[in-house]
């Protein structure tokens, strides 16, 4: 796994769950145009999560981004 690449897609992902989030109602909900793609974007961020963290968690190397300097 590419631990960089996770990193990337996840702020990719978390970017635009926020865009959708700013383009809700008033009372929250969603765009209808956005509902489908909403879920899609979460439940694929919970994969990469994951997947990093298991990957971090068996030795694995973090992202560069997270390596202080």
């Amino acid at each position: 796994m590419d631990p960089n690449a996770n990193l990337a897609e996840q702020r990719h992902l978390i970017r635009s769950i926020n865009a959708m989030n700013d383009r809700s109602t008033d009372d929250g909900q969603l765009q209808a145009q956005d509902r489908t793609q909403y879920e899609a974007d979460c439940n694929r961020l919970a994969e990469l999560a994951q997947a990093l963290d298991g990957w971090i968690t068996r030795g694995g190397c973090l992202p560069i981004a997270w390596i202080a300097k």
